[in-house]
């Protein structure tokens, strides 16, 4: 894994050179930064060794998480991910490309391809999905999170999260 300075190394630094900036949002701003690139750098060489990036990983447990039969219009795809038209095209192309999706014309809009999730797929992002779960529970033992203090961090994020993404886009002065 690649090394970084550690979040308390970044507010040292802050506090010697930009004390206005060291307060309990910066820290909490880095911790969760931090975390998600730790947790992104564990899962990626489980999801390698399924053949999948991370992009795809993700385009395909939408698809899983969706009712079955696993179908999903490119629209629908979109929300429930982070890419582009663009960059979700390529990608499907490439899971089509190996066998894990298939597309067809959509029966009420023959402009679009609905994705379906066929046996492969299902069953790659099943493996790759339990071998990802339980590396990162491993990490979470590891650091010595009881249960219900997993529960109390996920209720506590999920009640931030909520807030902010029924607000504005942004809290930030105009320039």
């Amino acid at each position: 894994m690649k090394q970084n300075h550690h979040v308390q190394d970044i507010m040292g630094f802050c506090r010697q050179h930009w004390p206005e900036s060291d307060s309990l949002i910066h820290h909490y701003i880095l911790h969760l930064h931090r975390l998600s690139q730790v947790e992104t750098q564990r899962a990626e060489p489980v999801m390698a060794r399924f053949g999948l990036s991370m992009t795809e990983f993700d385009v395909l447990a939408t698809l899983r998480r969706s009712a079955r039969p696993y179908v999903l219009s490119p629209t629908d795809l979109q929300r429930s991910t982070l890419l582009s038209s663009g960059g979700q095209t390529k990608v499907l192309y490439q899971l089509e490309r190996r066998g894990l999706v298939l597309r067809s014309v959509d029966p009420q809009d023959k402009r679009s391809k609905l994705v379906h999730l066929n046996r492969k797929g299902k069953t790659v992002i099943e493996q790759a999905m339990a071998a990802t779960l339980d590396g990162l529970s491993a990490g979470v033992a590891q650091a010595g999170l009881s249960a219900p203090e997993l529960e109390q961090l996920i209720t506590l994020l999920g009640k931030l999260l909520a807030h902010l993404e029924a607000g504005p886009t942004s809290d930030l002065p105009p320039e």
